[in-house]
C-alpha cells in the first residue's frame, strides 16, 4: 500500500476551495491534512466541509508543525516568494499556484533554492495537464495545419464592479500576472521556444493602479508569431488558435474545459484551410486539477523530475516583464 501524502494548504482561497482540494483529496494516497487560515472562523468552516482534521491560526504554524508531506500555496502573487523559500528550508515539496511569484527575479530565487535543498517544486498550471493540448501538440507535429505560424490565445472574466484579490497593486494584482499567464505559457508550449521580443499594450484601472485589459505581440523569430491578451473587462472566454501554413486548429475551451469531469462537447476544431473542410475532435479526461495533483504525487514518489520543471516559470515570468516593459515604454521590448 503507498504511504498517503498529508498534504497542507495555506489559505482558504477560492480556487484552493472549489477546485484543488477536492483533487487533492480524489486522488488515492492523497489528503489535505491541515490548512491555515488567519481567519479562525473561515478555517473552521472549510475544514468541516472538506473534513481536513487540523487548522492552523497562521501559516508558520502550519509550515512548521510537522503535520504534512506537501505543501500548496494559493497565496497572493507576491506572498509566493516568502512562503515557498520557508518550506524548501524545511524540505517540504511545493505545489505553487501560477503564476510562481511576480517577476522573473523572484522566481529564479525561489528555484535556485528548492534546486540547492533537493526539494521538489511545480508551479500549478493546471491547464498543462489536459490531454487536450498533447493532442493538439501532435496534429501540429503531424503536419495537420502546415508549417505553424501563428498562436492566438485569450482568457478573460468580467470582475467590473467586484472586490477581488487581483486589484490589489502590492499583492501583485492586475489581469497579466492573475490570467494572462495563461497564454502567455501556451505561446510559449505550443511553438516550443522563448519568444525574443514584445510589443504590448495595458489598460491601467485609475483607481487601483493595475492592469485590466493586457495585449501583447510575442515575437519567435522566423516570422512566428504568439498573440496572448487578457481581460477583466470582457465576457468569460479562455479560447485559442493555432494557423499553420495550410489550416487551424481551434480550442473553444482551452484553459477552462469544463469545471466538472468531463465536457461534453468537441474540445478541438481542425480546419483544412484549403477545402475548409472541419474535424472535431474530442478528448475526454478527468477533471485537469485532478490530474495535476495525480501527476505531482507521482514524481513525488518515484522521484522522478517534476512533468514540468520549475525553471518553466521563470521563462514564463520573462515574458510578463518583458509586456509590463513594453506596455510603459510603448515599444519592443527584449525578453530576458
Amino acid at each position: 500500500m503507498e504511504t498517503e501524502l498529508r498534504w497542507g494548504v495555506l489559505g482558504t482561497s477560492g480556487i484552493a476551495r472549489a477546485q484543488v482540494i477536492p483533487a487533492i483529496n480524489a486522488v488515492p494516497g492523497c489528503r489535505v491534512a491541515a490548512i491555515a487560515s488567519r481567519d479562525a472562523a473561515r478555517g473552521a468552516e472549510v475544514a468541516a466541509e472538506f473534513g481536513i482534521a487540523r487548522v492552523f491560526p497562521d501559516y508558520a504554524a502550519l509550515a512548521e508543525s510537522g503535520a504534512i508531506d506537501v505543501l500548496y500555496i494559493p497565496l497572493p502573487n507576491a506572498l509566493h516568494e516568502d512562503w515557498a523559500l520557508r518550506a524548501a528550508e524545511r524540505g517540504i515539496p511545493v505545489l505553487c499556484e501560477k503564476p510562481l511569484s511576480t517577476d522573473a527575479a523572484s522566481a529564479r530565487r525561489i528555484v535556485e533554492r528548492f534546486r540547492a535543498r533537493g526539494v521538489p517544486l511545480m508551479e500549478a498550471f493546471m491547464y498543462r495537464f489536459h490531454p487536450l493540448h498533447d493532442r493538439v501538440r501532435e496534429l501540429v507535429a503531424e503536419g495537420a495545419i502546415g508549417a505553424l505560424r501563428l498562436v492566438e490565445a485569450h482568457i478573460s472574466t468580467d470582475r467590473t464592479g467586484q472586490a477581488h484579490i487581483a486589484q490589489q497593486k502590492a499583492l501583485g494584482g492586475g489581469v497579466l500576472l492573475d490570467a494572462g499567464c495563461y497564454p502567455v505559457n501556451l505561446c510559449r508550449m505550443m511553438f516550443g521556444c522563448e519568444p525574443v521580443s514584445v510589443l504590448a499594450s495595458q489598460e491601467i484601472d485609475p483607481v487601483h493602479g493595475v492592469d485590466v485589459t493586457t495585449a501583447a505581440i510575442l515575437e519567435f523569430g522566423d516570422g512566428r508569431v504568439g498573440m496572448a491578451s487578457a481581460s477583466h473587462r470582457a465576457g468569460g472566454i479562455s479560447s485559442y488558435r493555432l494557423v499553420g501554413s495550410s489550416g487551424t486548429i481551434e480550442v473553444p475551451r482551452g484553459f477552462l474545459p469544463g469545471w466538472g469531469e468531463v465536457l461534453d462537447e468537441p474540445l478541438i476544431i481542425l480546419t483544412d484551410g484549403r477545402t475548409t473542410a472541419r474535424q472535431e475532435i474530442r478528448v475526454d479526461a478527468p477533471g485537469q486539477y485532478r490530474l495535476m495533483v495525480q501527476a505531482f504525487a507521482e514524481a513525488l514518489r518515484t522521484g522522478r523530475e517534476m512533468p514540468y520543471p520549475p525553471e518553466d516559470a521563470i521563462a514564463t515570468l520573462a515574458v510578463t516583464d518583458a509586456i509590463f516593459a513594453s506596455a510603459r515604454s510603448g515599444a519592443r521590448a527584449p525578453v530576458g
